[in-house]
């Protein structure tokens, strides 16, 4: 009779002591810092498929300390890499902890949902969206095939998504191996997924080499050649 008295008073006293956590504010509180939310999966040759990101716990020292992170994701088409597992991370003594996503299907595109919740409290949650993207592609147009020495011509670069959509506020890069553009810096894709940029010629003939590309990776380019004669 002793036992089936007990084991009712030993739930009893549990709830309470969680209830007494909730009341005295031991729970903690989480906050997740995804570093980037807008990854592409076949950026990896430009780091460009991986974010950090952070774990911060707040509350009483006792509580932070050490504490495991639990955390879901798509696995199918990513891998988190922390101090504990693909499942979860441990917390330093001041409640830190840091880990590594990255895609692992460089084929992916839409959005993971990524969770973070604590073992012990499992309503203390935090949900964050990391957008996955291919690269863009990216073509170069001139307004002439053919200038004089001199002269001046304006080159187009047009970036398009996997779809064939528009991908606008993005920076571009102009180079050529002989003569000179008008802006040397990065010129942002405009609503149309446009960007452009004035070469000047050298004052001589010969083929000038032109070249466009996506700034944050160098391998998503395209060139054409320019006549001056």
């Amino acid at each position: 009779m002793r036992k089936l008295i007990i084991f009712p008073c030993v739930i009893i006293l549990l709830v309470l002591l969680i209830s007494c956590d909730e009341r005295e504010g031991i729970r903690p509180e989480i906050e997740v810092n995804v570093v980037n939310d807008h990854l592409y999966s076949d950026g990896g040759n430009c780091n460009l498929d991986n974010t950090v990101i952070d774990f911060q716990l707040a509350g009483s020292s006792g509580f932070i300390s050490e504490v495991k992170i639990i955390v879901d994701y798509d696995k199918t088409t990513s891998l988190f890499v922390g101090t504990g597992s693909e499942d979860f991370i441990i917390t330093d003594e001041e409640g830190f902890a840091q880990g590594l996503y990255t895609v692992t299907d460089t084929l992916a595109y839409g959005i993971d949902t990524f969770k973070a919740s604590l073992e012990r409290f499992p309503s203390v949650m935090e949900e964050k969206f990391i957008h996955l993207d291919l690269l863009p592609d990216i073509q170069v147009q001139v307004e002439l095939e053919t200038i004089s020495p001199g002269a001046t011509v304006t080159v187009y670069a047009i970036l398009s998504d996997q779809f064939g959509g528009v991908v606008s506020g993005k920076n571009i890069l102009f180079t050529a191996d002989k003569g000179s553009f008008n802006i040397d810096a990065p010129v942002e894709t405009n609503e149309e997924g446009i960007a452009e940029n004035i070469y000047t010629a050298e004052n001589e003939e010969g083929v000038v080499e032109i070249e466009v590309s996506l700034e944050i990776c160098s391998e998503v380019s395209s060139s054409t050649t320019i006549i001056v004669e």
